[in-house]
């Protein structure tokens, strides 16, 4: 007890040197965070908003490190495995954590990580423990009602009548979004989300399952009631493994942190929040604990987007479906919730006592009511089609020492096989490596599964990545990595099997607590169709370019600077294009007032040397727009807290073309060379 006691007051002394005067949590920088995890320069392929909102929850329910499992404090991505069995090995020999300024007595625990760590993590006293569901239903730890609405300032041509032609767009210019929550840490959670998109109308037509907002979502969920670890009823996601049958929630790509992000965390149910439309299950779900076992039955129903034909010959409606979420025209709204589907799932997960080893199996049924198809091209010879399919995959994961082992290897209906293997091993204090394998077959169909890879389904692929990353000093950072992969079938744009590899290098610098300097480059060769002078298709290698530099500079008054610069060069058949942007951040973060501002400049000769940047925007929204052409962009963000329960959030942004005087294309085409909107957001706090 003395030693404890001891410890901590030794902590809590020097965190006030070291970790700073004020103790008040600051929300992590998400534009770096977002750098660091993926590789935002190539962005189609990515659900930022759904990594921004689980980011969001970490930062608001953060983990109570005494009661954290494993996996939980790996999918924040800032911990290793032997960072994670540290800190069950301080709780085991020293007893819970009494503050996590304590994390500094943990060997080999940097100031830095601790910093990372403090947003997402918290110690919880005994006095917070409250016991029965009414009295925690008295002290809920999120109680909110968010607003918010946004519009283009330009009116696109899909919101114009011509002459006796009705405007193709159904709905006005303007964005609805509605939020309420209502949530205590590991004890219960409620919540309701809507959304209506811009050009999408409202309205009540129960008859094609529209109640208002085109989109709704609701969850109530439950956790540890006697062996029902959690329990939830509405729409949720399901993570086990690596994500290769069950891959919901966060997740990440290939980006400068070379080691942490290649490995999948089996966190089971969680409530799905998000406004993806096309991500989620419907229905129910619970987790039942026995021992060291934990089982996890689950169903699902709900219906997704179609294009609707009737084959007669078969007999039977086949279906194309769609992913967009958007119900603005006439086609889109004929396709609207046209396909029903049914799944039934059952996961069963074992942890050793120690919670070195787990393992665990899936097993997913899925049906429609209508033959899904794809569009008749070749390449699309082995995708899905039919009207039921099935996955099961079975997983594990092994630390042992600096070693963690980790795998799984999956089936889909038909001779659909796959499976991936990995290894991350600390190779001492300052030096770690990873090494990832592969190989998902041409007929392998996971609707629910994205795991590691290249392409953006388990799908066509075979690759092994190498990942490295070195601590040259305390304040200096080096990571790189490598994938090489091929695909055995054709895909779109390559009319033959192909192959292609990437390499990233990152430097990260901390001057000082203020002073951040944070550098990248990453390239990749690959090879698509090109056409001879007879329009004959033969594949041709193009190799893509990107490189990044960013300084970030926080002064004393809490005035925060950001500069960046970043481009691109893309290089085929001997000619190349270049693209760059450049923009200057400069913000204030107070107690009830914060404020930033952008200003920046891009330049692109073509589409392959687009430039994706992350852009400040109001609580709860996430914005990586691209640039094309030549223009100037601009924005103000801001966050007022009008009183203790109220805060207000606005956004305007603005982007000029230098090149044109028509930009966008279709119905979203706009007169003019300016692109304008604007955001505002009203938050309401019931405790």
């Amino acid at each position: 007890m003395y030693k404890k006691s001891y410890i901590f007051f030794l902590c809590l002394f020097t965190a006030c040197n070291i970790l700073g005067q004020s103790t008040q949590k600051t929300m992590p920088d998400a534009e770096m965070l977002i750098s660091t995890l993926y590789r935002t320069q190539q962005a189609d392929d990515i659900s930022y908003a759904d990594f921004y909102e689980s980011l969001y929850q970490f930062y608001l329910n953060p983990l109570e490190l005494n009661s954290a499992e494993p996996e939980e404090l790996r999918s924040i991505y800032i911990l290793n495995d032997i960072q994670v069995a540290a800190i069950l090995k301080h709780i085991k020999t020293y007893g819970p954590f009494v503050s996590v300024y304590e994390l500094q007595s943990i060997p080999d625990f940097s100031i830095e990580l601790i910093r990372n760590l403090m947003p997402f993590v918290t110690v919880r006293s005994s006095d917070e423990t409250l016991k029965g569901l009414r009295n925690q239903l008295l002290k809920p730890d999120q109680h909110y009602l968010l607003l918010r609405s946004n519009v283009d300032l330009e009116k696109s041509k899909g919101y114009k009548a011509f002459g006796d032609k009705p405007s193709a767009y159904s709905g006005n210019a303007q964005n609805y979004y509605f939020r309420y929550r209502f949530q205590k840490y590991k004890s219960y959670s409620f919540g309701i989300t809507a959304e209506n998109d811009a050009g999408e109308a409202l309205a009540f037509d129960p008859k094609h399952k529209k109640f208002g907002a085109d989109f709704l979502s609701f969850h109530a969920m439950v956790y540890n009631k006697g062996k029902i670890k959690k329990l939830i009823f509405g729409d949720y996601q399901v993570q086990f493994g690596q994500g290769l049958v069950l891959s919901g929630g966060f997740f990440t790509g290939k980006g400068s942190e070379t080691i942490l992000s290649v490995r999948r965390s089996s966190t089971g149910i969680r409530p799905y929040t998000s406004l993806l439309e096309t991500s989620y299950l419907r229905g129910a779900a619970a987790t039942i604990g026995l021992g060291p076992i934990e089982i996890t039955p689950f169903v699902s129903q709900k219906f997704i987007d179609g294009s609707i034909s009737d084959d007669t010959i078969q007999d039977s409606d086949n279906a194309i479906i769609h992913y967009t979420g958007l119900h603005r025209t006439t086609t889109e709204l004929a396709s609207r919730a046209s396909v029903r589907e049914q799944m039934i799932g059952l996961n069963t997960h074992y942890l050793s006592r120690n919670r070195s080893f787990q393992a665990g199996g899936n097993f997913v049924n899925l049906e429609y009511d209508k033959v899904l198809m794809v569009s008749p091209r070749f390449y699309n010879k082995y995708e899905f089609h039919g009207n039921n399919n099935y996955n099961a995959s079975v997983y594990y994961s092994y630390f042992f020492r600096n070693i963690s082992f980790f795998g799984e290897a999956g089936l889909s209906k038909g001779e659909g096989k796959g499976g991936i293997q990995g290894l991350m091993l600390s190779l001492g204090p300052k030096v770690d490596l990873s090494v990832v394998y592969r190989n998902y077959n041409r007929s392998l169909h996971t609707p629910y599964g994205n795991s590691f890879g290249e392409n953006y389904k388990n799908s066509n692929e075979e690759g092994i990545y190498w990942g490295l990353k070195i601590r040259l000093t305390s304040k200096t950072e080096l990571t790189w990595y490598y994938d090489i992969y091929k695909f055995p079938w054709l895909k779109y744009q390559v009319s033959a099997p192909s192959s292609g590899k990437e390499y990233l290098m990152s430097v990260r610098h901390k001057f000082n607590k203020k002073t951040l300097l944070s550098t990248q480059f990453r390239q990749e060769i690959k090879e698509k169709d090109a056409l001879t002078a007879m329009s004959e298709k033969y594949l041709t290698t193009y190799a893509r370019s990107n490189y990044s530099i960013i300084l970030e500079l926080k002064s004393d008054k809490n005035v925060v600077l950001k500069s960046r610069v970043q481009g691109s060069k893309y290089l085929i058949s001997g000619a190349s294009t270049y693209g760059y942007y450049i923009s200057q951040d400069l913000g204030y973060e107070g107690q009830k007032f914060d404020i930033s501002f952008r200003m920046a400049l891009f330049d692109t000769d073509d589409f392959n040397t687009r430039q994706y940047a992350y852009e400040n925007d109001v609580l709860y929204s996430f914005s990586i727009p691209f640039f094309s052409g030549t223009g100037m962009r601009n924005y103000i963000v801001s966050r007022v807290n009008l009183t203790k329960n109220i805060g207000l959030w606005i956004k305007y942004s603005r982007t000029q073309y230098f090149d044109r005087q028509v930009n966008g294309s279709g119905n979203e085409e706009v007169n003019g060379n300016i692109r304008s909107d604007i955001k505002a957001e009203l938050r309401y706090l019931f405790n």
